[in-house]
């Protein structure tokens, strides 16, 4: 079908004059960093190991952690690794403490959703026994929270969700064993959103 022109009176039509070319293309936007590094809780020992992502196209559902349970009148160190669980079924972490054991269970998103944000619960820098990370929760698409095994000294609940995209990789903070009367295990995350 050809399209009449108001603006040519001599009977032109518009296609006499322009070339229309139909392209599609896929603005893919880079990732971002979800973090805690910046806490301003004094939580920042260790070292960063690294990234791990699940694979193309493909994102996170699910999670577990490794927990040191309360040691009485000894060292405490709560959480010293998390384990992240992609859709197909492919696990990822990235360093992990030395202390504690893992959780026998994944705590997975229902119906394949997604994970698109954080929470975790770290206790304040103090003058003794610091245990960094406590807790942690995953944001699912659905609205809901699934939380990890739980440490008791949480002073301080940091919130980050992914601006665009879904969680797919992280990076970990982990403390060394230090050989010291004062260890920590897990200190900071980086969440990767695509």
């Amino acid at each position: 079908m050809r399209i009449r022109s108001n603006l040519y009176p001599n009977g032109e039509y518009l296609n006499d004059f322009f070339t229309t070319t139909l392209t599609t293309s896929t603005t893919t936007l880079p990732p971002v960093i979800i973090s805690s590094i910046n806490n301003p809780y004094g939580v920042n020992w260790g070292v960063w190991g690294p990234s791990e992502e699940c694979d193309q196209n493909d994102y996170v559902i699910g999670f577990r952690t490794k927990l040191q349970p309360d040691q009485g009148a000894g060292d405490d160190t709560s959480i010293n690794g998390v384990e992240l669980i992609c859709s197909n079924g492919k696990r990822i972490k990235s360093s992990e403490g030395d202390f504690g054991s893992w959780d026998t269970v994944y705590r997975n998103c229902s119906n394949g959703q997604k994970i698109n944000g954080f929470s975790y619960g770290i206790e304040n820098k103090g003058s003794s026994d610091d245990t960094a990370t406590n807790v942690i929760r995953l944001f699912c698409t659905g609205g809901y929270n699934i939380t990890s095994l739980e440490g008791r000294w949480s002073t301080s609940i940091i919130k980050m969700s992914c601006p665009y995209g879904f969680i797919v990789g992280l990076r970990t903070q982990v403390q060394p064993f230090q050989n010291s009367a004062d260890e920590t295990g897990l200190n900071n995350i980086e969440f990767i959103c695509k």
